[in-house]
């Protein structure tokens, strides 16, 4: 009964930590989206691709694995629960929770529709950390991942002559079942999409 009330505090608790970890970080050796991303145009002026700037996102990435090393895994947390979480009365019981130095950070690019026009590019480090929590009789182990935008912009594109929109509203339904059809201007047939 501890163990989930000890995880749920201490997953706060560790959220924060990194999340404070990487904004410093990023104060101190970072521009910006432009740090990690570089946009290239084509001859209308169109974004053309996207080229991430891995070496720099690889440097970050281990900076970020340092600093949070540093900062956590020397450290001991001890989480109070209430007793009367449990049972309704009595005094707090103390869990003590041990970050161990199994600590990763991973790269994750992200891209969302924001609009007709309009893609929204994200970056994001996932920031993982192992922790014991020391409970009476026995010892338990979990992770906590963080994930932390870095990079973030708004690619915008020509604005189409007509627009369809296509929506499912069940994962089952096949190109010939198709719920809802919304004909914007756009002429001509409806194909099979992928």
């Amino acid at each position: 009964v501890l163990f989930p009330l000890a995880k749920a505090k201490c997953t706060t608790e560790l959220t924060d930590a990194v999340n404070r970890i990487v904004r410093a970080r990023m104060q101190s050796d970072s521009d910006g989206y432009a740090d990690f991303v570089r946009l290239h145009f084509g001859e209308d002026g169109s974004v053309a691709s996207v080229e991430t700037n891995t070496p720099r996102l690889a440097k970050l990435s281990g900076d970020v694995v340092g600093d949070v090393t540093d900062a956590l895994t020397h450290e001991r947390m001890t989480v109070r629960i209430p007793l009367g979480s449990l049972s309704g009365k009595g005094p707090d019981v103390r869990v003590k929770l041990a970050v161990s130095q199994k600590i990763t950070c991973a790269v994750r690019g992200d891209f969302t529709e924001s609009g007709i026009n309009q893609t929204l590019h994200r970056v994001f480090l996932r920031v993982t950390v192992e922790v014991c929590a020391l409970l009476p009789g026995a010892v338990q182990t979990f992770s906590v991942p963080t994930d932390v935008c870095v990079a973030e912009t708004v690619i915008i594109g020509k604005v189409p002559e007509a627009y369809t929109r296509i929506d499912r509203f069940a994962s089952d339904v096949t190109e010939t079942e198709i719920d809802d059809i919304s004909d914007y201007g756009a002429q001509g047939q409806l194909r099979n999409l992928p």
